[in-house]
């Protein structure tokens, strides 16, 4: 299915979805290949340079973005290639497709994918263009960066591995400053 028409799709269902307040197709569950940073039903918090942001993961490629008070959700694309390392879901954002929120938020560009490394050191020189745009990140790999611009909403929810692994220390790492609702689990997906 082309790409054009696969966000055809999944913007009218996510119209549908928002003008009705269900989504009647249900949530459409993410595909097997792609690799996923959250769980079904599970939850970040995190406090980053640009301020606090939540993001809740539905049961299949929902994701919903809490900042300032206000909540807008998205069905998510799941990527059929790599696109700069990741395999994972995406949604660009095309036109205005929320309603305004108080702060004039009207879209959202947001990504949630995992990123390999064969090296810490590769690792870190891409964290921090991530740090740059507003990111935060713990010592096991867990990255979120969010930012806000004009009427946009920027969210990148990572999970960065180190040769096939989640790290287990990273220079720099603000620990308290995400929890995961499967922490509880120790991290495991």
């Amino acid at each position: 299915m082309g790409v054009a028409k696969k966000i055809y799709q999944y913007g009218l269902i996510s119209i549908l979805g928002f003008c009705f307040g269900v989504l009647t197709a249900g949530d459409l569950p993410v595909p097997i290949k792609n690799e996923i940073v959250m769980p079904p039903l599970s939850n970040i918090e995190a406090n980053t340079p640009n301020g606090k942001i939540t993001i809740e993961a539905g049961e299949g490629l929902t994701r919903y973005y809490t900042w300032n008070n206000e909540t807008r959700h998205v069905t998510m694309l799941a990527r059929d290639e790599r696109w700069l390392g990741s395999l994972g879901l995406y949604y660009p954002g095309i036109g205005f497709h929320w309603k305004a929120t108080s702060d004039g938020i009207r879209r959202g560009v947001l990504e949630e994918g995992q990123q390999h490394f064969k090296t810490k050191e590769l690792a870190l020189e891409w964290i921090k263009k991530q740090v740059y745009w507003g990111a935060v990140y713990r010592d096991d790999g867990l990255l979120v960066q969010y930012n806000r611009e004009g009427s946009t909403l920027s969210v990148g929810v990572w999970q960065i591995y180190v040769g096939g692994k989640k790290p287990k220390q990273l220079p720099g790492s603000k620990n308290k400053f995400i929890f995961s609702s499967w922490q509880k689990n120790k991290g495991k997906i």
